[in-house]
């Protein structure tokens, strides 16, 4: 919903529940908030859809308002916890792009000193649904994808967490950009092939499937909660080739016996990174941090805000990081494909990263391949080679923002 549009809806709910003020009595039930707005009471959520709506909203603006990191609006709504997904996630996202509006009208009610047990967030899910609440159409249109023919494309209104098979994981929830790294490391049924930083997993099941089930996965996270959610999420995918292991990546001896006795062929790595890609898939822009960052950049003309210069030093972290952990990989021995990805849109952790370790590689046998050569959009000409690099676009192709690098060797 548009700004212009909450605008049009205020002034029309105001005026249609403007109180009769030649009326002596009122209706039992109803007070008087202010001039413009009559509620009913009690002011509480009475639905479990409110009432989640109303704890996610508290949670997501109290680490909104202290800058600390916190899960995203999506994990949040969609946890296996919450009941009614589909209506919570709409409530909280609703709530949070019309708060600024929500909150003034919040504050021109006096609702919070005139009700001591009401809270902000209670407050706002349920003026939301008093003046702009409305259920989203359904619709369950479902093709499959012109890319990637293992991947099935349906309307983002069509609500699939509990459908039964995604309960049974016959269904796998992916955004189709996570999709197209495994895609273009292509690996063969019998292969082996080392995930280096799989969880939660998506990724690794994908390879697993690509692979028919035939030969073995080496999935590694070096962080022990990750790594039993990780093995949960391997059982209930039924990725039986899928071997987990409790390690990090970057310290491991590639003489070991896991590594030497059949060679590994393929890799992905896709470490950690600044997730800019996903970060509308994330819900992002909803957070008043967002909004307050817009409005300090657009007044903002001789240096850069703290907050861009804390995302860049942060960005410049993750790529040594992110070029450590590549150099590193393509070590294993064996092997013949080798893909790099990140959710990242800065060219600090997608091509910068690839032109640094190009000249190792180059001298390890690799070259760089066209990764999934149907696809359209290619890298930023900023390394050599770069019209092999992939990216996707989240407002050209309504979609995650994606990097991926192809690299092969002939053994």
């Amino acid at each position: 919903m548009g700004k212009k549009t909450s605008i049009l809806h205020r002034e029309q709910v105001q005026k249609s529940l403007q109180p009769k003020h030649h009326k002596k009595k009122q209706a039992r039930g109803a007070s008087t908030v202010s001039d413009h707005i009559v509620v009913v009471k009690p002011w509480a959520c009475a639905s479990i859809v409110s009432k989640q709506a109303a704890a996610i909203v508290r949670r997501i603006l109290a680490a909104d308002a202290s800058r600390r990191a916190d899960a995203s609006i999506r994990s949040l709504t969609l946890a296996p916890s919450v009941q009614a997904k589909k209506a919570t996630h709409a409530v909280v996202c609703e709530t949070l792009r019309n708060l600024e509006l929500l909150r003034s009208i919040l504050g021109a009610s006096e609702l919070l000193s005139k009700h001591a047990a009401l809270t902000e967030e209670v407050a706002y899910v349920l003026l939301y649904d008093l003046l702009l609440g409305q259920q989203a159409a359904n619709c369950a249109d479902v093709s499959v994808d012109e890319h990637l023919k293992d991947v099935l494309v349906f309307e983002p209104s069509v609500e699939l967490h509990d459908h039964p098979l995604v309960v049974n994981t016959s269904l796998i929830l992916q955004g189709k950009a996570s999709c197209m790294a495994a895609h273009a490391l292509n690996p063969q049924a019998g292969w082996t092939v080392v995930d280096a930083c799989a969880a939660p997993g998506n990724k690794t099941s994908h390879l697993a499937g690509l692979m028919e089930g035939k030969g073995r996965v080496l999935a590694f996270d070096k962080d022990a909660a990750r790594c039993k959610r990780l093995k949960d999420n391997m059982g209930a995918a039924g990725a039986s080739i899928v071997s987990v292991q409790h390690a990090d990546f970057l310290s491991l001896d590639f003489a070991d016996p896991c590594f030497t006795s059949q060679g590994v062929q393929a890799a992905l790595v896709d470490p950690s990174c600044s997730g800019s890609g996903t970060a509308h898939s994330r819900l992002d822009h909803l957070l008043p941090s967002a909004a307050a960052a817009a409005r300090e950049s657009s007044t903002t003309s001789d240096a850069a805000p703290d907050a861009d210069r804390a995302v860049s030093k942060r960005v410049q972290r993750l790529a040594a990081f992110q070029e450590r952990i590549l150099r590193h990989a393509l070590h294993l021995p064996g092997l013949q494909r080798l893909v790099y990805s990140t959710c990242s849109l800065h060219p600090e952790e997608n091509e910068i990263v690839v032109q640094a370790v190009l000249p190792e590689a180059s001298s390890l046998g690799f070259r760089l391949a066209t990764a999934l050569p149907d696809w359209p959009c290619r890298g930023l000409p900023l390394v050599q080679g770069s019209e092999c690099l992939l990216r996707t676009d989240p407002e050209k192709h309504k979609m995650d923002g994606f990097f991926v690098a192809l690299f092969v060797r002939d053994l």
